[in-house]
């Protein structure tokens, strides 16, 4: 056998092992109940912690367009910008939320219409994609959008299959993706480093 042919059967067997390794893995998040969700996002800073007093995580409740923009923003490697330009004609500079909008829409994360409606309640399937912006993640190809995203959901294990895409999210299930959707991306890391360890490419990173 070619010196060449022994580093292919060497690459495709050192595969082999990687992913029969992973494969049980890949996807597979803790189930979070809410609360356990809750008060991780709370230790990485991305909702306020209430683990003193878990009730005040209101977790049965339904949530806001705007208070949903703020935990994507929370979940993603982006600067938020304390500036407010009047992108959007119902945020206004002095809400809140106007400075998270604003710094989604500057980074594509959010469409750039006329209004944000940020009082408006927050269905699952804009909770989920929220979730999958905020992480950098990507819907599978699907001409139906929302199924996309609730597909690539499904096969990374950060939700269960839906299909009632407008009933408003739930704070507990949103807080569940969010924190499912940060163990997928870890994993995903893990592969990644075992992979190059094994093959001799990792970087200095």
């Amino acid at each position: 056998m070619s010196t060449f042919a022994k580093k292919v059967t060497s690459a495709v067997s050192a595969l082999a092992i990687v992913f029969s390794i992973m494969s049980p893995i890949a996807g597979v998040s803790a189930a979070y109940t809410s609360v356990d969700a809750a008060n991780k996002l709370a230790t990485l800073g991305v909702i306020v912690d209430q683990s003193a007093n878990p009730a005040d995580y209101r977790l049965g409740d339904t949530l806001t367009r705007a208070e949903g923009v703020k935990v994507m923003m929370n979940l993603s490697s982006v600067t938020v910008v304390d500036n407010c330009e009047g992108k959007f004609s119902d945020l206004p500079g002095s809400d809140w939320a106007c400075k998270y909008a604003e710094t989604a829409l500057a980074n594509g994360m959010v469409a750039a219409n006329t209004s944000f409606a940020p009082s408006r309640l927050l269905s699952n399937i804009e909770g989920l994609k929220m979730v999958f912006q905020g992480r950098d993640l990507e819907r599978d190809d699907n001409a139906d959008w929302r199924a996309g995203y609730v597909s690539a959901a499904v096969e990374m294990g950060i939700a269960n299959a839906f299909t009632n895409y407008d009933t408003p999210v739930a704070r507990g299930q949103f807080f569940i993706w969010a924190a499912n959707a940060i163990d997928a991306e870890d994993d995903v890391t893990v592969e990644d480093d075992l992979l190059c360890e094994i093959l001799g490419t990792c970087s200095d990173d």
